[in-house]
């Protein structure tokens, strides 16, 4: 570390202020995925990035969160570090940390976020804990998507092209309740269409007729449906008494058996006493108590179902074909003659217009699955494997031992066995801004409803900037998203977590290629920073657009090299002169930088600080309050240059950070 960084950690410029007067400014970035050799990959630009918002913002003298974290669980590199060395130390999270020091990573070393550590795990599996008290997680069977090459369980939004559907019992989140609200933060977002439908294609919606019926006994029942030209076909309709209140749907005089039933489940159906009638053709439709089917509500259509039609034939209920040898729709009153798109149209439009149905948009994918059967990673330890944990206080110890095994505390009673399964990413790198705020400010665990968790979220407020490498979306904008509704729904006061969001594009090398092991074009950064200037690499990785692919170039960045080490060789020599006509070239120069860094245009700004350098400063001598000025505006891009130059030049012990942005 040299001595501008040991200068910053001395003056704790990156620490929280503790002067309450200060505007507080929350700043985040998607934590590097782990990799042995750091950011080998490229995927530095993230932190990059943020850290020349969250130094440009400090220097607006704002109290700035800008915490930096390793995302080191459950990644392949543990995998590699367990082949070497059969223990999983710290070598990975001091590689990273070095890197970041290089850098010019704006890196508290008195407080660094590790994901593997206690620190941050205590506080995740303490959330995974309260979510899963308040309901907002369960424990069941669900529908999961395994890779056929690497068997690895997947989510549905985050499944990869060679998955399959499996069943799968795990750890779900239940979003149900907060989908509406998670979509419309979403749609707020200032970010490009394309992403914002993308994450809410997520949760795989799709366009249903909502139609409302009057039942026998005079109660209402609602039932969705995404295709409705199968109406005509609907026999018989389950109730799912472990998903609905079914009591109310109930003739009375039915309750005993049906009470019977639930409790008993010794048969397929109880018979409700009540039914109602098809809209479309008239028929009455039986409504029966079943949970055959894992929804609350269950149109029965023999026509469509091979298994619908063995029950309804053995039960005696009525099947009825609904298409002709054509295709075309018969037995459907008014859509007959049609086919199935032409039907859903007509079908739609008479019932809305009539007032009988109203279309919506339905959601399907509302458990979001959380853990995976992988042994690496944040491990779930020793669960018993019922279909039923009413408490998970007593499963998980909060400790890990150097294997990254769970270390049960004394008072720990172990009812079950140990069962394997690792919190996937979708939850740990989701739950990170969140566990920031608390990690940074209160440095203890606490739950995330806390009172004083929600004070904090509400003393921080929304995140200013948060910028996400692309490959991970839904782990680092949707389910940050999503638990921050959950929050929200516990204390409705809590603000939106974030506004503005970043897609930070992959890096490539001059082929095109994916940087990758595979492809032997890896980057080493440790090399690249004794070669060349943190600066220079600063520069380099921030004057293209963040949202479109970078292109490693070598030979680019030597270019940009030498023309920072010209212009600290020009400022470290300066000629001042006492007049000069520049006053303005200055002004524009400040002001220009502001609006760019206030509207997060990082690579227009480094733009601009390179032409102006190249310009004016190696072309013209210089008062000395305008080459101050130029120091404090290039000071988030090329943190080192300003430091150095400034402490030699202004003769300063102190960080010009202290003398703020130029007025």
């Amino acid at each position: 570390m040299n001595d501008a960084y040991k200068k910053w950690q001395e003056e704790k410029n990156f620490i929280i202020d503790n002067d309450h007067l200060k505007e507080k400014c929350f700043i985040f970035s998607s934590f590097p995925t782990a990799n042995k050799y750091g950011f080998q990959t490229g995927n530095v630009r993230p932190l990059i990035y943020g850290d020349v918002i969250a130094r440009y913002e400090r220097l607006l003298n704002k109290n700035v969160l800008y915490p930096v974290g390793f995302n080191t669980l459950a990644e392949s590199s543990f995998i590699e570090s367990r082949k070497s060395a059969n223990v999983l130390n710290d070598n990975i999270s001091k590689t990273f940390l070095n890197q970041m020091l290089k850098l010019g990573i704006g890196v508290n070393d008195q407080k660094i976020m590790d994901m593997r550590h206690d620190e941050y795990l205590s506080n995740l599996q303490l959330d995974f804990i309260e979510l899963y008290e308040r309901g907002y997680i369960e424990y069941k069977n669900t529908i999961a998507y395994q890779d056929t090459k690497s068997k690895k369980i997947y989510d549905y939004m985050v499944k990869t092209e060679d998955s399959t559907k499996i069943q799968f019992k795990g750890f779900v989140l239940k979003c149900g309740m907060i989908i509406n609200d998670v979509i419309k933060d979403i749609r707020n977002l200032n970010l490009d269409d394309d992403i914002k439908e993308k994450l809410i294609d997520a949760f795989d919606g799709r366009d249903t007729l909502d139609i409302e019926l009057e039942t026998s006994i005079g109660t209402k029942l609602n039932i969705s449906f995404e295709n409705p030209w199968v109406i005509g076909g609907v026999t018989f309709i389950l109730l799912n008494p472990d998903f609905l209140d079914v009591i109310p749907l109930c003739d009375p005089n039915e309750l005993l058996n049906i009470k019977s039933y639930i409790s008993k489940r010794d048969q397929l159906y109880a018979y409700s006493g009540n039914y109602c009638t098809n809209p479309l053709t008239g028929n009455k439709i039986p409504i029966l108590i079943s949970d055959m089917h894992n929804q609350s509500i269950y149109p029965g259509n023999p026509y469509l179902s091979d298994d619908d039609r063995l029950f309804a034939l053995s039960e005696g209920f009525e099947v009825i074909n609904i298409k002709d040898e054509n295709g075309l729709l018969i037995n459907s009153d008014f859509l007959n003659g049609m086919i199935e798109k032409e039907a859903n149209l007509a079908i739609t439009l008479a019932f809305t217009e009539g007032g009988l149905a109203e279309s919506k948009k339905e959601y399907f994918h509302k458990d979001i699955l959380l853990s995976s059967n992988d042994p690496f990673g944040a491990l779930f330890p020793f669960l018993s494997d019922d279909d039923k944990l009413y408490s998970l206080k007593d499963y998980l110890p909060l400790s890990f031992s150097v294997q990254f095994r769970p270390v049960l505390n004394e008072k720990c009673d172990i009812p079950g066995n140990i069962m394997s399964g690792t919190i996937n990413s979708l939850f740990t790198i989701g739950m990170a801004p969140i566990l920031a705020i608390l990690y940074d400010e209160i440095g203890s665990n606490e739950s995330m409803f806390s009172k004083i968790a929600i004070d904090e979220f509400i003393d921080w407020g929304t995140i200013k900037q948060l910028s996400i490498s692309e490959d991970i979306i839904y782990q680092g904008i949707l389910m940050p998203i999503i638990l921050n509704n959950i929050i929200r729904k516990e204390a409705p006061f809590t603000p939106k977590l974030v506004k503005n969001v970043k897609i930070i594009k992959d890096t490539y090398d001059k082929n095109h290629d994916n940087i990758k092991r595979a492809n032997n074009n890896m980057l080493d950064i440790d090399k690249l920073c004794d070669k060349y200037s943190p600066d220079s690499i600063r520069a380099y990785f921030m004057l293209s657009k963040i949202d479109d692919d970078f292109i490693y170039d070598e030979d680019i960045l030597k270019e940009i090299d030498e023309f920072i080490k010209k212009i600290s060789i020009t400022i470290l020599n300066p000629t001042y002169v006492s007049e000069n006509k520049l006053d303005y070239e200055f002004f524009d120069l400040e002001n220009k930088s502001k609006m760019y860094l206030n509207d997060n245009r990082v690579n227009d700004y480094a733009k601009l600080v390179l032409e102006f350098s190249n310009n004016i400063i190696l072309n013209h001598q210089l008062k000395e309050e305008q080459l101050l000025s130029y120091l404090s505006v290039i000071y988030p891009l090329l943190p080192y240059l300003s430091e150095e130059s400034y402490s030699r030049l202004f003769d300063s012990k102190y960080s010009i950070i202290n003398e703020g942005w130029p007025c």
